[in-house]
Formats: structure tokens, C-alpha cells, sequence
């Protein structure tokens, strides 16, 4: 409901910009992205393959140049969400995953307060494709989109993907 509803909203407040919602396991990155911001979904793949092949999607759809954001549940986070079983990760754990094609540029643990009152324990990830970091303004949004990749290039339209699981 909630990525139908931010269907609606962005194409009247952003021109230019269209939105793909599928399964990031099934998906081909149809171009690079610059920016890849995953604040729910990773912690939902507990099956090693999948997170290897999530990975491999990371890599394959950005470029040098390009940031990533993770935010996943930390060791003290919840067993399960939402009814079903979570694989939960250490800082040191989620950079060894990228640690091929990333460097990280910043690692902190937070805790998440639910729309129900309860809190849990994330792990916030950003990790750049290129050594020279140069700065990056990155804004939280809660409640809004699980996960995006945005995608910007000169004289063409951006796009943002979603993908739920």
C-alpha cells in the first residue's frame, strides 16, 4: 500500500521521474545508478544465495562515483518483522559483503522507533564506490519508501526503483 501510494505521489511532484516495483532478486538494472538506498529490505534475505545475489545487483547497477545506503537491523535488533524471520548484521559483517567494490564512508547504530512505539536496533551503512568520497547530504525519511535506487543523468529523465519483498 505504502509504495502504491508513493506511486501516486511522485509522478505530480517530481517531473520526469517513473517508478518499477518488483523484486530486487528478479530485477536488471536497466542503467547505473548513482545513489542506492536500501533502509528495509537487506535484513529480509536470510538465505546466504540471496544475499549474494542482492549484492551482486548492488554492483552491477552502480557506477564509480556511486553512494549506497544501508540501513538493516544490528545484532540487538529483532529475531523477526512484519511475521517473518530477519537476518540481522554487525557493522564489521555488512561491510565485508561489499568490502569488493566499496569503502565505507560512514557506519553508525540507531535505534528505529516503530509507528507502534517500539524501538529497534539498526545498523546505517553508507559506503561510496569511489575512494575520493566527495560529500553527500543524505536526509531520512521515515515511513516512506523501504527501498530506492535513483538514477540521474544529463538530459534524460531520473528514475527511482522500488522494490518490496
Amino acid at each position: 500500500d505504502r509504495l502504491a501510494r508513493a506511486g501516486d505521489w511522485l509522478p505530480d511532484q517530481v517531473q520526469g521521474m517513473f517508478m518499477d516495483i518488483g523484486d530486487v532478486l528478479d530485477w536488471n538494472p536497466p542503467n547505473t545508478y548513482r545513489y542506492w538506498n536500501d533502509r528495509a529490505v537487506f535484513h529480509f534475505l536470510v538465505d546466504p544465495s540471496d544475499q549474494q545475489k542482492y549484492v551482486k545487483k548492488v554492483r552491477d547497477a552502480t557506477s564509480s562515483g556511486s553512494h549506497i545506503v544501508i540501513a538493516t537491523f544490528s545484532p540487538e535488533g529483532p529475531e523477526s518483522c512484519s511475521g517473518l524471520p530477519v537476518q540481522r548484521w554487525s557493522a564489521e559483517q555488512l561491510s565485508s559483503l561489499f568490502a569488493e567494490f566499496c569503502t565505507v564512508v560512514s557506519q553508525t547504530k540507531y535505534e528505529h522507533v516503530t509507528p507502534w512505539g517500539s524501538t529497534q536496533s539498526f545498523i546505517g551503512s553508507i559506503y561510496s564506490t569511489d575512494s575520493a568520497f566527495q560529500s553527500l547530504v543524505i536526509s531520512a525519511t521515515r515511513n516512506w519508501i523501504c527501498f530506492g535506487a535513483c538514477s540521474a543523468q544529463q538530459n534524460s529523465p531520473a528514475t527511482v526503483t522500488q522494490f518490496a519483498i
